[in-house]
């Protein structure tokens, strides 16, 4: 099955997260790479990020907690562990980890699954989980430049000067008479 990986999340700003989360937060477990759905957890812990995604991101963890609760024993979640078994042991946070290792606590596992549980449960104590950064971007302010002047400035300098306004052209009498009877020839046509 094809699962759905957006690189680069840990290290997005508030804005792009939320775009690039929308995504991910409808899918199931098993649609998501395992690598996007620990960053999604430990951005779930993170307090710096809006309150309406943080809220998405901790309804979208709570659901994914039941779902890995729920992931039946067999190829499914061997499968599964075998992925997280392929990542970093350092992008998987802490709530991530406790979630997975929970599954040994069920006494009618498969001894194939048992195996990978104690593998993932290694490799989560070989090193600790790495925070995540959200980098926030300069706000920028736009300042009016000098050479965009008000209305009122603008009329005081041609004043000044003694420039005046160009005037629009004026209407040739002859012109309009023309135009009036070439359009009226036109439609006369119809």
């Amino acid at each position: 099955m094809k699962r759905t990986h957006i690189e680069g999340l840990r290290k997005s700003d508030p804005i792009t997260l939320s775009v690039l989360a929308q995504d991910l937060v409808s899918k199931p477990l098993v649609g998501i790479d395992p690598r996007s759905l620990a960053d999604l957890f430990a951005l779930a812990d993170e307090d710096s990020l809006p309150i309406d995604l943080k809220r998405d991101l901790c309804k979208f963890r709570d659901q994914m907690l039941r779902e890995i609760a729920d992931l039946p024993d067999g190829h499914v979640l061997q499968e599964w562990l075998d992925d997280v078994l392929g990542m970093t042991a350092d992008r998987i946070p802490e709530v991530l980890r406790v979630a997975i290792l929970s599954r040994s606590e069920d006494h009618a596992l498969r001894p194939g699954t048992r195996d990978k549980l104690a593998a993932v449960e290694a490799h989560f104590n070989a090193t600790a989980a790495v925070a995540v950064e959200i980098t926030h971007p300069p706000v920028r302010v736009v300042q009016k430049g000098p050479s965009v002047l008000s209305p009122e400035e603008r009329k005081k300098r041609r004043e000044s000067t003694g420039r005046t306004r160009t005037p629009r052209m004026e209407q040739d009498p002859e012109r309009a008479r023309w135009i009036k009877a070439d359009l009226t020839e036109r439609l006369s046509n119809y």
